[in-house]
């Protein structure tokens, strides 16, 4: 979660800090889950103004606030902030080969049954 999207740390009891780290993760958790699978990173689609509904926490570990309107608004706007920015996402890459057993699944099956016809009709 990027530092920007967590709310400002003031003055305030450790206990208020570690609820508030929750609750920010969570939206976090959320943005990352539903909003990024809708909205993606393109600027074709922006962020709306106001926070749609599936931009929702659902937690019995989270204090009662973390779902009311002010709070949604206050991660939805921070999340507009940030959301374009690179600095927000992590790049990550991972080889993906699963098109090579593809690709010998169909190459065996079109060499079987052309053997078969071959066997069938050849001589």
């Amino acid at each position: 979660m990027p530092p920007e999207f967590q709310a400002a740390s003031g003055p305030t009891l450790p206990d208020r800090q570690a609820e508030e780290h929750k609750i920010a993760q969570a939206y976090w958790d959320c943005a990352q889950s539903v909003i990024q699978k809708e909205y993606g990173f393109s600027n074709r689609v922006p962020l709306p103004v106001e926070p749609p509904a599936e931009f929702t926490v659902q937690s019995s570990e989270l204090d009662a606030r973390a779902n009311d309107l002010q709070t949604r608004k206050d991660y939805w706007g921070r999340l507009r902030k940030i959301w374009y920015l690179d600095s927000s996402w992590k790049s990550g890459y991972k080889l993906d080969i699963t098109w090579v057993s593809d690709t010998l699944h169909t190459v065996t099956s079109w060499l079987e049954d052309f053997a078969n016809h071959a066997a069938k009709y050849g001589n």
